[in-house]
């Protein structure tokens, strides 16, 4: 048993004209309440197209389609996953394990002994270079802002904007939602 409470957010936004293309922001909120120090993962789970790790960013380029970037705010490494057996990661299941394909997963990966509040850029372009990304955040669970850069693009979020007032550390309170805000995965 992990004494750790998990809290995950969810942002697509899909029609921002800031912006002219979708973009969905990940927030992962970690509280350690043992005090022990511990080491927190978010696998991304890839097609089985060619992935590579570029500086802070993930990349998974599929041919002649769209592709995916991935950046994440608070992460202290990658690591690009593909047909591993132990521990079993890196596989497309296809309903009987002699057809499992392997496939890439991008790990994130973060050591905290408090709580940690981590952001992720999932970021889709049309096929050909990734645009260059990344997004910045404080890893202090009451922090609400959160900025991402694309190219020369720079925009600046607020979680409030779109869950409503954050209550500290207490993961169990439930913020209220705004109906007039994008979709939203609580």
């Amino acid at each position: 048993y992990i004494d750790v409470c998990h809290e995950r957010r969810v942002i697509l936004l899909k029609d921002d004209p800031r912006l002219g293309f979708p973009l969905v922001v990940v927030l992962d909120r970690l509280y350690n309440r043992d005090g022990k120090r511990h080491r927190y993962e978010l696998l991304w789970h890839l097609e089985d197209v060619p992935a590579s790790l570029e500086g802070a960013m993930a990349v998974s380029r599929h041919p002649g389609g769209p592709s995916l970037t991935i950046a994440c705010a608070g992460a202290q490494g990658w690591e690009l996953i593909r047909a591993r057996r132990e521990p079993f990661q890196g596989w497309l299941a296809d309903g009987d394990p002699r057809r499992d394909r392997p496939a890439p997963v991008a790990v994130c990966s973060a050591l905290s002994d408090t709580p940690l509040r981590l952001a992720t850029l999932l970021l889709p372009y049309p096929d050909g270079r990734p645009p260059c990304c990344s997004v910045e955040a404080s890893p202090c669970t009451e922090e609400t802002g959160l900025t991402i850069h694309i190219g020369r693009q720079v925009l600046s979020l607020d979680e409030r904007d779109y869950f409503g007032a954050m209550d500290g550390d207490d993961p169990s309170a439930s913020p209220g939602q705004d109906e007039d805000a994008p979709f939203l995965l609580p």
